[in-house]
């Protein structure tokens, strides 16, 4: 998947749920469970046990299923081998960048400075992690806007579904949920009007 494709389903799911876990079991259980629920994005944390065989599972899923926390060449070319649609990552790495060109997968990094935003455009990234995004708030996102308008963003990072409207409405594309996504009422209903 390419990062115009990527973006073209992120802005009509708008949501992106990080699955991570101590145990592969675990984590395949968050999956399926944030699948069941009409998750239709998720990113399978490489930093989980046995991480790939949980991705080579969770492809299996009917969602877009992604590899996070990627931030070598080699975690990049082992994620795609099992089926990794794009890949995210805390932040830039220039050798990850071009590995995923070479493998014809979106690679979104993390940023959080603008100094993080001019080193990721230089790759051609333009689909971009703001991250951690609760440490620096909505505020942080607005000011970035502004001299960077050519970028799509995807706070990460300490999001709920009290906030997530909130950043959405700053400007983001698609926000990502990891711990808090199943700390709603009704998490269905709340998947659903995230998107409209």
């Amino acid at each position: 998947m390419l990062s115009e494709e990527l973006k073209i389903c992120l802005t009509k799911h708008r949501l992106v749920a990080v699955i991570r876990s101590k145990s592969p079991e675990d984590a395949l259980i968050r999956a399926k469970k944030a699948v069941d629920a009409g998750v239709q994005v998720l990113e399978i944390a490489w930093t989980t046990p046995d991480a790939a065989n949980v991705l080579k599972e969770a492809v299996k899923l009917p969602a877009v299923v992604g590899a996070g926390t990627i931030t070598t060449a080699e975690q990049t070319r082992a994620a795609s081998h099992v089926g990794a649609e794009f890949l995210v990552a805390p932040n830039f790495s220039d050798e990850v960048a071009r590995t995923a060109s070479t493998a014809e997968i979106a690679y979104v990094p993390g940023v959080l400075t603008p100094r993080d935003v001019v080193d990721a455009r230089a790759a051609s990234l333009r689909l971009l992690k703001l991250f951690p995004a609760a440490t620096v708030g909505l505020s942080h996102l607005v000011s970035l806007r502004e001299p960077f308008p050519d970028v799509e963003w995807i706070p990460t990072g300490g999001i709920t579904w009290d906030t997530a409207f909130q950043w959405l409405q700053g400007g983001a594309l698609a926000v990502g949920m990891g711990s808090a996504l199943f700390k709603a009422d009704d998490v269905t209903r709340a998947i659903q009007e995230i998107r409209g």
